[in-house]
């Protein structure tokens, strides 16, 4: 499997009111977090931003949003055009509790011929970050784009062969960040794995 590692920091935080992606928690940018797991997995990260704040990382390579105010399902469009024939492991920069024994079972479970590969939100939707995805799916993407059809649930609900895997991981591990008020203490990053 040729797997690239992505992080998706190209929304507005209008909730938020400012830039999430450098929110500190335990005095680290959230973006930092998704970077180190994606380097504890031997990835080298590509941070997709809106092309108006292209972040000066150091530690990674940052691209701009070819469909920026897209949503999610846009910086996805652009991970699927950077790196043809690759599995694309997708992480938001707005997860704090993610560790690494979760992207670790994403990557285990994972089959090429599944064109997504997500954990369960409840027994209706999924939940579709962190999750696997084939940079085939980019001309599905694009047309989903193209009818304004933005919701990440219904594009995973749209691909034929998913693989859902089966977990017990605690769903906190899957919360996201939307407003300040959402920012409690997180573990540091040396207890992610």
């Amino acid at each position: 499997m040729n797997l690239k590692g992505i992080v998706l920091a190209g929304g507005e935080s209008r909730r938020f009111g400012e830039d999430k992606a450098f929110a500190r928690i335990n005095g680290i940018p959230m973006i930092q977090r998704p970077i180190t797991l994606l380097k504890m997995l031997k990835l080298d990260p590509v941070v997709i931003t809106h092309p108006s704040r292209i972040y000066p990382l150091q530690d990674c390579q940052t691209e701009a949003d070819l469909m920026p105010a897209r949503g999610p399902l846009g910086g996805l469009y652009t991970a699927c055009c950077l790196f043809e024939n690759s599995s694309l492991l997708v992480l938001t920069c707005d997860m704090p509790s993610l560790d690494l024994l979760v992207l670790e079972t994403l990557v285990k479970e994972h089959r090429p011929e599944c064109g997504v590969s997500v954990f369960p939100r409840d027994q209706n939707r999924v939940q579709p970050f962190p999750g696997i995805y084939e940079s085939s799916l980019g001309g599905a993407i694009s047309e989903r784009i193209s009818g304004n059809e933005l919701s990440m649930d219904a594009f995973i609900q749209s691909v034929s062969k998913r693989n859902v895997i089966a977990n017990d991981y605690d769903k906190s591990l899957f919360e996201n960040i939307n407003r300040t008020t959402d920012l409690p203490p997180f573990p540091p990053l040396s207890d992610v794995g």
